[in-house]
């Protein structure tokens, strides 16, 4: 009876060892695992940001390029095209202009995308 007695108090303590040894290895590996990861967020901005450029020359050298009578068709003309390709890439585009005068238009857009947003405005000349 003595070592049924024994092997019974080996087995629990067994079990509950392994259990207790799974929890730390559980635990540890839930908070090592966050420090591996890579986050992408701060590379997908920079792409964001270089598109905010190119929507700025793209836009000023519509209003450039056009002629005073045609200015507003070119100009919307150029946000159609811009908002339709940042849509295939996934990136919301809200473009307005307003024409002060031949020579002079102000622009303002936004870009948005997941968890990044911009505002931009700029004038033409």
């Amino acid at each position: 009876m003595i070592n049924k007695k024994t092997n019974s108090k080996k087995a629990q303590f067994f079990i509950i060892s392994a259990v207790i040894v799974a929890s730390i290895l559980l635990i540890a590996s839930r908070n090592l695992s966050d420090l591996g990861s890579a986050g992408l967020s701060s590379g997908a901005e920079m792409v964001e940001f270089g598109y905010i450029g190119m929507i700025k020359q793209a836009l000023y050298n519509a209003a450039k390029a056009s002629a005073c009578d045609r200015i507003g068709e070119d100009i919307s003309a150029t946000e159609n095209f811009l908002s339709t390709e940042l849509a295939k890439r996934g990136i919301g585009l809200s473009a307005k202009h307003q024409i002060i005068s031949c020579g002079s238009v102000k622009f303002d857009f936004n870009i948005s995308s997941g968890g990044f947003s911009s505002s931009t405005e700029f004038w033409y000349p």
